[in-house]
């Protein structure tokens, strides 16, 4: 069974979207003033930290706040503590 055209269409599609995303956050990456490599997996950890907390507060400038400085300040520790521990 040969698959269809939509098919194709369907899988460069989603290609072509997971690498758009993967660039923006590579750029936030670097915009937040991270040095170093680009680790996905630890990047999107210290984010959900973050993004836990705007869900609670739904406040926008705590989610830029808890992401300043590459994740190196006190508003990110705080939160961290509170939700993890």
């Amino acid at each position: 069974m040969n698959p269809s055209p939509s098919t194709y269409y369907l899988a460069m599609l989603l290609a072509v979207v997971s690498a758009s995303v993967d660039r923006e956050v590579k750029r936030s990456f670097s915009d937040l003033g991270c040095m170093g490599v680009y680790d996905k997996a630890k990047f999107a950890r210290l984010d959900r930290v973050c993004e836990e907390c705007y869900q609670l507060y739904r406040e926008p400038e705590v989610h830029t706040s808890c992401r300043s400085n590459c994740f190196k300040n006190e508003l990110f520790h705080t939160v961290h503590r509170c939700l993890y521990y």
